[in-house]
């Protein structure tokens, strides 16, 4: 079990759908094996100061997020 930081989880499940891997040209090449995968739900779960402490950070560093 790997350790974790306490106030720092994401929730997530199982998933139901079929995850495959293709190629260049679609063909698929693997399915992969549901019961090793997880979906990981948004918006993730931290305490609000881990969240208040990375914002001043990047404020002072004067980084920016660039959404799509």
């Amino acid at each position: 079990m790997k350790e974790f930081t306490p106030g720092q989880q994401t929730l997530g499940g199982p998933i139901k759908n079929t995850i495959k891997q293709v190629d260049q040209n679609s063909l698929v090449e693997k399915t992969f094996d549901r019961s090793l995968l997880y979906e990981i739900y948004t918006p993730q779960l931290l305490k609000r100061e881990f969240l208040e402490k990375d914002l001043e950070v990047t404020k002072k560093q004067k980084l920016t997020m660039m959404l799509p």
